[in-house]
């Protein structure tokens, strides 16, 4: 069919629905706009669409809003405006960003009144949130409150009284609801708008900027909302108040508000409202560590918000829901979620969701998250902190499962420093020192003995960390099993057994409390790991369970990490426990020691001590000659010892342990007859081999096991520390003796010197006291002159312009009567009256001229404001450089001050016409906390540093000394090509 004839069909089915039913809008919607009259389909439309929108049916109500922007040419701006604003609430609620931003910023051009640009803006902020861009939405939303005369704070301190202030408002409110809060009165739709700006506004201040400017912001709009009798923003206030809570944190307030916000919400019957509030209390529950109510909660959220179609809505419900079934030990649910809200996330721009759904991916599956996935979210976060720690998290999680430990401690470490600059606090962010204590002790646990300095310092940082972690993780619970369980691997790993068991029947303890699987079979594996170390009973099988437990619900990587990092450990036997308080006394002899004679000594004390040999040497390479050369340096010289033995733990660098005799060299084997347990541990200084610890027992044979090797490694670690120690003390002492000596030499020739430099000090004070005195007393002098001469030029100003003035406009007078009298007369007297007539105008316009330069009346009669507008009009008008003026009226300043603003003024602009080249010179004037400031800006060639400091710019001196005179400032930019800039400060109420 011919275009033209559907066009006609369509017109005329909807001429014929009109007039049987006007109420079948989205019928006559179609038609109408299908027969290419879209201005009568407008209304239809526009009905339609609002139905639709009512229904939640978003994909329809969009379609009509097409239909009516079509129709909206020959409408008014009121018309343009609601199609626009519709158009662009489902564009974003559909979660198609950008166009929603273009229609979006069409509305507010048609806005006309500020009640209308607040709404636009807020939209504007609301969507620039939930693409992320939480600075632009806090930004917008300010900008919206401002157009409804609404206070925003604009520093922290202000913000910090604010928040107080409301915390007071809502204490009151808490403890007399009856007369302080919930009035009779209803809300006006400008109250209404107010309390969801001001809620929006706390989403933004929630992600970044801290938890005094989310309070503020939030308690502003609760404590608004209970002014009123209860509506739906009341039910939004009361939701967040129960996520602000979590963040105190504040758990039973915040379920109670959470439950008092459903509530409301339910009687409005709107199950968009209804969804949001079950996606906010599943929060609240979660960070309350109610994992299965909060499961519950979150998965009814989605099923409403589904049938709304509000996508952005329903990924904060899936985050949550994600969080709760990782906490429960339900990993491949929560990977599952994750994954399908980081792909939602992705497909509409909601880079908040995307990110948060990263580290639950990279926490339910060991790390394994794609690289540039991670890289990709980090590119887009900028002013979005908790977004960004919560990617930081997923990419510290990543490396630590690739075995990158240091690299994931560093970026644990950034994301902690960041959260705690900006204030951010909240379950959310309270992992971050958990987990890197974990990438803390996983670098430690692979730092081999010959390196116990970076192993020592490791643990030392991973001890503070942990502490907090535990602090925080008090306060934030779902952290807790986590944080006692790494305090005890660390306490297992300083050899403090019984205290890491401690800990981790408390982790234990808190995991079953809470019913968090995952973290009670990590728990249970880790306690079973050290047992066995350890000799606890039981510690076998709870690491049976505990792999058993994991196989179970997927999270097999985490037995692949023990596996990894225990292969190179041996067990730890009960009687090596024992003797672990001897092995401190030891070790601490050992590293107190200062000297070389005194270390071996106590090495050897050691190791008749702890290794149960009957004797004991310590042998030395002697320098330069190789490990073939050995000497004796502690224990009896003429002992004999196998030089095979030692050769061999020399060279593997290992302990060599020998039982019952060797076949090897001839001596050797004489040795060894006489010897059953033999042991050597080879001592190293720097990397380097630089002796040996040979113990032996003849009468029992396989004295030294697994136990006594690793026992004999940890002495000769230490004896190597030690030795290193005592060769820096060494030199340490030999340098402190030569620089004594070489002070002492000193000391008595710097004497002499000083008794010289002292009196030239001396000297030389008094020189600058009597220079400071008469510099004094020439700027004392220099404002006195110009006093003075301010006066002089006062007074000549006004008797030129009194007296001359006066004088020549009589003559004026009486010319003109002469002019009158000889008018139309053709004589020389006509010609000459006209002619004097002139010129004493001129004289007179020259003296006015002249009376300004000395001393302008406006100056005197109308303040600095005006002098300095009237001398820019002036200077405009002669020069042709064009002067925009920002000038407040009113300010309080004295005649000495306000003559010397002037005055520098007037140079400044001279400055401007002979050097800059400026085509325009911006002037502003203020008064700030009891000083005035005055700013001229060009737009020239830019004065250089040379210029600004050249001892000939006497204008510019001028200028300092007149600033200084009345304890001011003077500051002079310049950038080359762009301008000069002086900015002077004179305070108000300086005394001279």
């Amino acid at each position: 069919m011919p275009k033209e004839d559907r066009r006609a069909l369509h017109l005329q089915a909807a001429l014929q629905l009109e007039s049987i039913d006007q109420g079948r809008t989205f019928e006559l919607a179609y038609h109408f706009d299908a027969a290419g009259e879209s201005d009568r389909a407008l209304p239809y439309a526009l009905a339609s669409a609002e139905r639709a929108r009512a229904q939640h049916a978003l994909e329809i109500a969009e379609r009509q809003y097409r239909i009516a922007e079509r129709g909206v040419r020959q409408a008014d701006d009121a018309t343009r405006k609601r199609v626009a604003e519709g158009l662009g609430d489902m564009l974003m609620l559909r979660g198609h960003y950008d166009e929603a931003k273009e229609i979006f910023t069409l509305a507010r051009t048609l806005a006309k009144e500020k009640f209308e640009q607040a709404e636009i803006e807020g939209k504007l902020g609301e969507l620039a949130f939930k693409q992320g861009d939480v600075k632009a939405a806090g930004e917008a939303i300010e900008r919206a409150l401002k157009h409804l005369d609404s206070f925003v704070p604009n520093r922290q301190t202000i913000f910090l009284i604010g928040a107080f202030w409301e915390i007071g408002v809502q204490v009151a409110h808490t403890l007399f609801p009856g007369i302080l809060a919930r009035r009779t009165k209803e809300a006006t739709a400008r109250d209404r708008l107010t309390i969801r700006l001001h809620s929006r506004l706390a989403y933004s201040y929630w992600f970044q900027c801290g938890i005094i400017r989310m309070l503020w912001a939030h308690l502003r709009e609760l404590n608004l909302a209970e002014r009123y009798l209860p509506t739906k923003e009341l039910g939004q206030a009361y939701a967040n108040h129960s996520v602000a809570m979590t963040a105190i944190p504040y758990f039973s307030r915040a379920i109670s508000y959470a439950e008092k916000g459903l509530s409301i919400r339910r009687r409005i019957g709107d199950i968009w409202e209804e969804g949001q509030s079950l996606g906010f209390y599943g929060i609240a529950l979660y960070a309350s560590s109610k994992f299965s109510e909060s499961t519950e909660k979150c998965q009814r959220a989605i099923e409403l918000l589904e049938r709304t179609g509000d996508r952005w809505e329903l990924n904060t419900a899936g985050v949550n829901l994600a969080f709760s079934f990782y906490r429960k030990g339900d990993l491949q649910k929560a990977l599952e979620v994750g994954k399908k809200v980081y792909t939602s996330g992705i497909e509409i721009g909601d880079h908040m969701a995307s990110c948060i759904s990263l580290e639950i991916w990279a926490k339910a599956s060991g790390g394994k998250v794609p690289s540039e996935l991670i890289r990709s979210e980090l590119e887009h976060q900028s002013e979005n902190l908790q977004a960004y720690s919560e990617v930081m998290q997923a990419e510290g999680l990543r490396l630590l499962g690739e075995g990158q430990f240091s690299q994931a401690a560093f970026v644990f470490r950034d994301a902690l420093l960041r959260v705690k600059i900006a204030g951010l606090q909240s379950e959310y962010v309270s992992p971050l020192s958990c987990w890197l204590v974990t990438a803390l002790r996983r670098e430690a646990e692979r730092i081999p003995p010959s390196a116990p300095r970076k192993r020592m310092t490791l643990l030392c940082e991973a001890g503070k960390v942990a502490g907090k972690a535990i602090r925080i993780a008090k306060k934030y619970r779902n952290n807790l099993p986590q944080a006692l369980r790494e305090m005890g691997l660390l306490s297992a790993m300083e050899g403090r057994v019984r205290r890491a068991g401690k800990y981790f029947d408390e982790s234990l303890a808190v995991a079953e409390q809470l019913g968090m699987r995952f973290e009670r079979a990590q728990t249970l594996l880790a306690r079973g790991q050290v047992g066995l170390h350890a000799g606890w009973p039981e510690a076998a099988q709870e690491v049976a369970s505990a792999e058993q437990e994991l196989r179970a619900i997927g999270a097999e990587w985490v037995l692949e990490e023990y596996q990894s990092g225990h292969a190179a450990e041996k067990p730890v036997t009960l009687s090596l426990a024992d003797r672990f308080d001897s092995l401190l006394e030891e070790g601490r002899k050992i590293t107190s020691a200062l000297t070389e004679g005194e270390i071996l000594t106590a090495v050897q004390k050691a190791a008749l001590r702890l290794l149960r040999g009957e004797r004991c040497l310590i042998l030395k390479i002697a320098p330069d000659s190789g490990e073939a050369s050995l000497k004796v340096v502690a224990g009896e010289e003429n002992e004999a010892f196998s030089r095979t033995v030692v050769a061999r733990a020399l060279e593997t660098g290992r302990p060599v342990v020998i039982a019952e005799g060797i076949s090897g060299e001839v001596s050797d084997s004489v040795v060894l007859s006489e010897a059953r347990s033999v042991l050597a541990a080879p001592i190293f200084v720097q990397g380097r081999p630089i002796g040996c610890l040979y113990l032996m027992h003849p009468k029992v044979g396989r004295l030294f096991g697994e136990e006594e090797t690793r026992l004999a490694s940890f002495i000769t670690t230490l004896a190597g520390a030690a030795l290193e120690n005592a060769e820096g003390f060494a030199k340490l002492e030999a340098l402190t003796k030569s620089l004594e000596e070489r002070v002492e030499e000193r000391t008595a020739s710097l004497k002499a010197a000083n008794q010289v430099l002292e009196s030239e000090i001396a000297e030389r004070k008094k020189i600058e006291s009597q220079l400071e005195r008469t510099q004094e007393q020439l700027r004392s002098l220099s404002l006195r002159s110009q006093l003075v001469l301010e006066e002089e030029r006062t007074r000549i100003a006004r008797e030129i312009h009194d007296e001359f003035g006066q004088t020549l406009t009589v003559l004026k007078m009486q010319l003109s009567f002469l002019e009158k009298r000889f008018r139309g007369e053709r004589t020389p007297i006509s010609q000459w009256t006209k002619s004097m007539s002139e010129m004493i105008d001129t004289t007179i316009e020259r003296v006015r001229k002249v009376a300004s330069e000395l001393r302008p009346i406006v100056l005197d009669d109308l303040g600095l404001a005006a002098a300095i507008e009237w001398q820019a009009e002036e200077f405009q008008v002669r020069t042709g450089i064009a002067c925009r003026c920002l000038l407040q009226e009113e300010i309080t300043i004295d005649r000495l001050r306000s003559t010397t603003v002037f005055r520098i003024f007037q140079e400044a602009l001279t400055n401007v016409a002979r050097h800059s080249g400026a085509s325009r010179v911006e002037i502003e004037l203020s008064e700030e906390t009891e000083s005035v400031f005055l700013r001229v800006r060009d737009n020239g060639r830019g004065i250089t540093e040379e210029q600004r400091l050249h001892p000939k710019s006497l204008g510019l001196i001028g200028m300092r000394e007149r600033v200084r005179a009345c304890g001011g400032e003077v500051r002079i930019e310049g950038v080359p090509g762009e301008g000069t800039t002086l900015t002077i400060r004179l305070p108000l109420n300086h005394q001279k």
